[in-house]
């Protein structure tokens, strides 16, 4: 299976799959909010690190930049689920096939858990 087929058939199954996918606003307004307080939590706790570094001698420096480089990351990670959340609410009222690739790439990358590729299949693995 080449690459071109695997991406038609999985759009096809997207593009089955959309109608029959239960979209709650409130579930997805609780989701948002959640997101943005852990970030907000997220850059507080970076912030304090970067305060401790600046006020002991007695921390590791190189401990401390690790720990704010996993915030960091945790941090990022949250907004992209931010902004992943965006397009989520979106889905209800599109045309897919009328979008761009980059924004059937997001699409897939909300639905989509994992591709199994084999030497002559593929199976995907939906998140729903």
């Amino acid at each position: 299976m080449s690459v071109k087929d695997l991406e038609l058939e999985v759009m096809k199954e997207i593009e089955k799959m959309l109608p029959e996918i239960q979209f709650c606003e409130d579930s997805l307004e609780e989701r948002k909010l959640n997101l943005t307080e852990k970030v907000s939590d997220i850059e507080k706790k970076i912030t304090r690190l970067v305060e401790a570094i600046s006020q002991s001698d007695d921390i590791p420096i190189q401990y401390l930049n690790e720990k704010i480089k996993r915030l960091e990351e945790e941090r990022n990670f949250c907004l992209i689920q931010l902004e992943e959340g965006k397009i989520s609410s979106k889905q209800r009222n599109f045309d897919f096939q009328s979008l761009a690739f980059e924004e059937k790439k997001k699409v897939a990358a909300e639905l989509i858990e994992k591709i199994l590729v084999g030497s002559n299949n593929a199976e995907v693995q939906w998140k729903i």
